[in-house]
């Protein structure tokens, strides 16, 4: 009896797995388009695969900093 239920569990842990190995991955069908920075703002590449936003409005309090 005991060997019957830990089987029954088994299969059913199975059929979870396989349910979720197989589940479709949700799609975005919107193309991915870069936020442009405003006028008072500059991009600036710090390192491969990193950039900095930088304040260059001279009239705003952070003229100079690094914003993100």
């Amino acid at each position: 009896m005991q060997e019957k239920i830990k089987t029954n569990i088994l299969i059913g842990i199975l059929i979870c797995l396989i349910l979720i190995a197989f589940k479709p991955y949700p799609q975005n069908n919107e193309p991915d388009v870069p936020f442009p920075p405003s006028a008072s703002e500059s991009v600036v590449q710090l390192a491969e695969n990193r950039i900095a936003i930088v304040e260059t409005e001279t009239n705003f309090g952070l003229s100079g900093d690094i914003i993100v």
